[in-house]
C-alpha cells in the first residue's frame, strides 16, 4: 500500500508544483479581477457537472467492483467497462450540448452576484469548457481502468497535465490580452489526455486481448454495480451542490471573493494532494477485501499518521496566512486589496484541513468496504450544514464564512464516520493532543507576527523555522505521536 501512496504522492507533489507556477501567473495576470471570477465560476460549473459522471460513480463504484471481477471472473470485468461506456458516453454528450446551448440562463441562476459584464465573460468561458466534457470523462474513464488493474501511473500525472495544458494558456492569453483563451487550457488539456491515457493503457497491455467481445451476464453486472453506486449518485450530486452554493454565496460577498477563495484553496490542497487523496485512493484497492474490523484497525494507523502532518499543517497555515500570500501572489495585477481578501479566505480554509481530510480518507475506506448507504446519509447530514453555515455566515463573516462552512462539515462528517466504523481511539489521541499543542503554536505565533516588521519572505521563513522546531521537537517528545513519527520516517527511509 505505501508503494501506491507513495507513487500518488509524487504526482500529487508535480502537480503542486505545476499547480503553483499556474496560480502565479494566473494571478499575476487577472488578480482577482472579473475575469478571474468568471474563469474560476465557470471552472466549477464544468467540473460538477463533469464530476456527477465520473468522481463517485468511477473511482468509488466502478474501480473496486471491475478489480474484483479482474481477479476472479475478468469477462464480467470487461462487460462492466463496456457498459459503462455505453452510459456515460451519450450521458456525458447530452450534458455537454445543454450546458453549451443553456450557458446564460445557469449563470444568470446560479451566481446572483454578477453583474452583467461578469455574467457575459462567465457566458463565453463555459461554452469553452463545456466542449471539454466528453474528453474528461473518457479520460477519467481510462484511469479508472488503469487503477483496477494496479496502475497508479495516470492518477498520479492527471493534476500535473492538467496544470501544463492550463499554463500555457494563460502564457498565450497574456501575450494576446485575451483572458478568455485561458478556458481553452482545460477543453484543449483533456482532449490530448485523452488520447495519451488511451495509449498508455493499449501499449502496456492492460485491456485483455479480445475485451471487445467480452458483453457476459450485462444484467448481473450492472444490476450488482447500481446497486453499490445507487446511494452514492445522490450523494456526489449533494457535494456538487454544496460547491455551486460555495460560489454563488462568494459572489455575494463582493467581486473577487470568488477567486479569493480558489487562491486560498489552492494553498490548503497541498496537504490534501500530497497526504489525505494518495491515502484514499490507496484504501479503495487495498481495503475492499478486508473485514469490518480489518478495516477499523487500518483505518486508525492511515487517520493517526494522516492527523500527526494535518493538524500542525492547519496551525501553520493559520498563523503565516498573509505572508504565504504576499510571497505566492502578490505580483502585478495582485494588488493589497487582493492580499486582504486572500488571507482571509485562507484563514478560514486553514481551520478546515484537518477534519475534512480525515473525513475524507474515512469516505474512501467506507466506499472500499461498499457502505454507501453510510456514506450518503453522513454526506447529506454534511452538505445540509454547510448550506447552512455559508447562507447564515457570509454576511457576519465575509469571504471567511466559506472556511468556517467547510469546517463545520468537515467535523459532522468526521463525527459521524469514526462513530459508524466503532471508533478510532489511536487517531482520537493523537488529535486531540495536535489540536491541543496547536492552541498554544498559534498563540505564540500570533505574538511573533506582531513583533516582527520585517519582509514577507523574512517572516515566513521565520515562521516555518519556528513551526519546524515547536513540532518536531514536542511531538517527538511525546510517546504516542513519537511512535507514529518513527514510523512515518520508517516509512519514507524504506
Amino acid at each position: 500500500m505505501f508503494r501506491e501512496w507513495r507513487q500518488l504522492a509524487t504526482g500529487g507533489a508535480l502537480g503542486k508544483l505545476t499547480g503553483l507556477v499556474r496560480e502565479v501567473l494566473f494571478a499575476s495576470f487577472l488578480g482577482t479581477s472579473t475575469w478571474a471570477d468568471a474563469y474560476r465560476t465557470a471552472l466549477a460549473t464544468t467540473v460538477s457537472v463533469s464530476h456527477l459522471f465520473t468522481s463517485e460513480a468511477l473511482t468509488t463504484a466502478f474501480v473496486p467492483q471491475f478489480g474484483r471481477y479482474l481477479a476472479q471472473q475478468p469477462p464480467k470485468a470487461w462487460t462492466l467497462l463496456k457498459a459503462m461506456l455505453i452510459l456515460l458516453v451519450p450521458g456525458a454528450i447530452i450534458v455537454a450540448t445543454a450546458l453549451f446551448l443553456s450557458a446564460r440562463w445557469i449563470i444568470d441562476t446560479l451566481y446572483p452576484g454578477f453583474d452583467a459584464e461578469q455574467v457575459g465573460q462567465s457566458v463565453e468561458m463555459l461554452r469553452i469548457m463545456a466542449v471539454g466534457i466528453v474528453p474528461y470523462v473518457l479520460s477519467a474513464m481510462w484511469i479508472s481502468v488503469a487503477m483496477g488493474r494496479g496502475s497508479f501511473v495516470l492518477a498520479a500525472a492527471r493534476p500535473a497535465v492538467q496544470n501544463l495544458g492550463v499554463i500555457a494558456a494563460i502564457i498565450i492569453a497574456w501575450w494576446l490580452g485575451n483572458p478568455r483563451l485561458i478556458a481553452c487550457g482545460f477543453t484543449g488539456t483533456y482532449l490530448l489526455f485523452m488520447l495519451v491515457t488511451w495509449w498508455y493503457l493499449r501499449s502496456r497491455g492492460l485491456f485483455d486481448e479480445g475485451w471487445l467481445s467480452h458483453f457476459l451476464h450485462v444484467r448481473s453486472v450492472l444490476r450488482r454495480f447500481c446497486k453499490s453506486l445507487g446511494p452514492l449518485l445522490p450523494f456526489a450530486a449533494a457535494i456538487q451542490l454544496m460547491v455551486l452554493v460555495e460560489k454563488a454565496v462568494a459572489t455575494l460577498v463582493g467581486s473577487g471573493a470568488v477567486a479569493a477563495v480558489d487562491y486560498a484553496r489552492f494553498i490548503t490542497e497541498l496537504a490534501s494532494l500530497l497526504v489525505v487523496v494518495p491515502l484514499g485512493l490507496v484504501s479503495l484497492a487495498s481495503m475492499a477485501h478486508l473485514t469490518a474490523e480489518e478495516a477499523r484497525h487500518r483505518s486508525d494507523a492511515m487517520c493517526a499518521v494522516a492527523a500527526l502532518l494535518l493538524v500542525p499543517t492547519s496551525a501553520f497555515l493559520l498563523v503565516a496566512a498573509e505572508d504565504l500570500v504576499r510571497v505566492i501572489y502578490e505580483h502585478g495585477a495582485f494588488q493589497e486589496d487582493a492580499v486582504v481578501v486572500t488571507t482571509r479566505a485562507l484563514r478560514g480554509m486553514a481551520l478546515s484541513l484537518w477534519c475534512t481530510g480525515l473525513a475524507y480518507i474515512l469516505l474512501r475506506v467506507f466506499n472500499a468496504q461498499l457502505r454507501n448507504r453510510e456514506v450518503l446519509l453522513i454526506g447529506l447530514l454534511g452538505v445540509v450544514v454547510n448550506v447552512t453555515a455559508n447562507i447564515v455566515l457570509y454576511r457576519p463573516l465575509g469571504v471567511a464564512s466559506m472556511g468556517v462552512a467547510f469546517t463545520l462539515y468537515g467535523l459532522v462528517t468526521l463525527f459521524a464516520f469514526a462513530h459508524c466504523i466503532g471508533g478510532l481511539p489511536k487517531t482520537r489521541t493523537i488529535t486531540m493532543t495536535c489540536l491541543s499543542l496547536a492552541v498554544v503554536y498559534v498563540g505564540l505565533g500570533w505574538l511573533i507576527d506582531r513583533q516582527l516588521e520585517w519582509y514577507p519572505v523574512a517572516r515566513l521563513l521565520v515562521h516555518v523555522a519556528f513551526g519546524l522546531a515547536y513540532w518536531i521537537g514536542l511531538l517527538a517528545a511525546i510517546p504516542i505521536t513519537r511512535d507514529v513519527l518513527r514510523e512515518i520516517v520508517r516509512r519514507v527511509r524504506s
